[in-house]
């Protein structure tokens, strides 16, 4: 198991599930979208982990338009 950083942001080289999710929605010509990234990886001492499960979450939202 590679060890979690403790002196920086980071998620550490080892095996995890990843499940990822996103929608987009059309308005008068405009594009809105939203979207999520969630990486589970075994337990490990860190500063920024749950005590059960580490976690890695990305959010990102957009917006477009069409002419």
């Amino acid at each position: 198991q590679a060890p979690s950083p403790q002196d920086a942001i980071g998620i550490p080289d080892s095996n995890g599930y990843t499940v990822a999710f996103g929608t987009k929605y059309n308005f008068r010509g405009f594009d809105l979208g939203v979207a999520g990234s969630f990486t589970f990886k075994s337990n490990r001492s860190s500063l920024y982990q749950s005590p059960s499960i580490g976690q890695l979450r990305i959010f990102s939202a957009s917006l477009g338009y069409r002419w």
